[in-house]
C-alpha cells in the first residue's frame, strides 16, 4: 500500500476529510527536484542532483484550490525553506485566512533568506511555546 492509500485509509477510519496535494510548498508555481537526504524519508531538499521531479506551489494557491476559508493550525517543517513558503502567503492572503496557530520548525532558520519571525510578529503572532526544534506561534 502506498503512502497516499495509507493516509486515505487512516482518514476514513478516523472520520477525517482531507484534501491531498502532491506538491511541495514554495514561493511560486514551478517544478524542482526533491532530493532525499541522509536516506531519511522524512527529510529532503529541493535542489540539484538525483531525485524526483515535483511540482512546487504557493500555499495560498493550494488553499484556494481546496476552497479552504479558515485555518486553525498550520504545521510547517520544510527544512529551512519556511520563509520562502510563508512570506508570499502572508503578503498575498487575506488576513481572514491567517492560521490561528502555527507550529513551525525553527532549527534551520539560519537558512532563511528573510525575516520571517518579524513578518509573523507584524501579522499579530507571538511565540507561545518552544521545543527543541519547533515553535508554536499564536495570533493575538
Amino acid at each position: 500500500m502506498d503512502a497516499k492509500s495509507r493516509l486515505t485509509t487512516t482518514d476514513t477510519l478516523n472520520g477525517i476529510e482531507a484534501y491531498l496535494v502532491k506538491a511541495a510548498v514554495g514561493e511560486r508555481d514551478e517544478t524542482g527536484t526533491l532530493i532525499q537526504t541522509n536516506m531519511d524519508y522524512g527529510g529532503g531538499t529541493i535542489g540539484q542532483g538525483h531525485g524526483e521531479t515535483v511540482r512546487i506551489r504557493p500555499l495560498l494557491d493550494i488553499l484556494t484550490d481546496a476552497k479552504v476559508n479558515k485555518v486553525d493550525v498550520l504545521k510547517i517543517d520544510i527544512e529551512g525553506y519556511e520563509d520562502r513558503a510563508l512570506m508570499p502567503f502572508f503578503r498575498d492572503a487575506p488576513s481572514t485566512l491567517f492560521p490561528s496557530h502555527i507550529i513551525m520548525e525553527y532549527s534551520e532558520s539560519d537558512r532563511w533568506q528573510s525575516d520571517l519571525m518579524g513578518k509573523l510578529a507584524q501579522a499579530g503572532y507571538r511565540q507561545t511555546a518552544r521545543s527543541r526544534g519547533n515553535a508554536l506561534l499564536s495570533r493575538k
